[in-house]
């Protein structure tokens, strides 16, 4: 059995895992996306000493841990992880505790770059919007039923496929959809729209076809001033508390040619509309 990778933000939100990993817990690569490692940790307590730790060395060899099945079974792993400062990102290599000893031990260099052939260095490939925004809405109706918003979408079928990373934009879903349960509070709602869209070429001003993605929220909203700063790096407010900040989203926009605009306002709501162009048919 080889072993478990994953990688996390500084949150410990997850960025990347791979099949070995997902299999281990019982989760679907795309479901842990969506999730935080404090779900698979029986000690949260420990869980931040442990993070705390990694930080502190750099790297850490055989930690040994008490971590949980999706269905609840205890699992005795053991853990080499290192933390990346440039990158803040934790890397992970978990393995089973009897396999300690045994010729699957890996580092969790070998993690990173095992992890960086498998997904980060996927190249781009037909994707559907469609089919992520419902898996995404699906997993937060689940995920957020003690604290129920008002959800709903209208999405479209047999829509245009688009080019892309698929989960990069995952996680940019996922992002926009965190904004949304932060901004808002209990019987508030969300509302998720994918249709189609035509928009002027920047250079040629010429109708293209996109897919538009839009999420609503009527929660707080942002003033001015927020407005200003919600897409810098550096820039913090608690609605990118659970992982992917805006300026990392506004990268992912970036890289697969798409567009953002963000309608807001005090005591408003916001509203996101990102605009991705369709595969081309030549």
């Amino acid at each position: 059995m080889d072993c478990g990778y994953a990688a996390l933000d500084q949150h410990g939100h997850f960025l990347e895992t791979n099949a070995t990993f997902s299999a281990m817990f019982g989760y679907s690569e795309n479901t842990l996306l969506l999730m935080d490692i404090e779900a698979l940790w029986m000690d949260v307590a420990r869980l931040i000493s442990f993070l705390e730790q990694v930080k502190e060395e750099g790297v850490l060899h055989h930690y040994k841990a008490e971590l949980k099945h999706q269905h609840g079974a205890l699992l005795s792993v053991f853990i080499n992880a290192a933390y990346l400062p440039e990158q803040q990102v934790y890397m992970l290599c978990v393995y089973p505790s009897m396999m300690l000893g045994t010729s699957h031990e890996h580092t969790p260099q070998q993690a990173l770059i095992a992890s960086k052939t498998s997904t980060t260095g996927t190249a781009f490939q037909p994707f559907s919007l469609a089919d992520l925004a419902l898996s995404v809405m699906q997993r937060y109706e689940h995920v957020f039923v003690g604290k129920p918003r008002v959800f709903t979408y209208d999405i479209m079928k047999n829509m245009p496929m688009c080019m892309g990373h698929e989960q990069q934009v995952l996680r940019l879903l996922s992002c926009m959809m965190d904004n949304a349960i932060e901004a808002t509070k209990m019987g508030d709602s969300i509302t998720v729209y994918v249709r189609t869209s035509m928009l002027k070429h920047k250079s040629t001003g010429l109708d293209e076809q996109y897919v538009m993605l839009s999420v609503q929220d009527n929660g707080v909203g942002m003033d001015a001033e927020t407005q200003k700063h919600i897409f810098e790096p550096n820039f913090s407010t608690k609605l990118e508390g659970r992982g992917m900040s805006l300026a990392r989203a506004l990268k992912v926009i970036k890289k697969h040619n798409a567009r953002i605009h963000v309608k807001t306002g005090p005591k408003m709501g916001s509203l996101f509309k990102v605009y991705f162009p369709v595969c081309s048919h030549e």
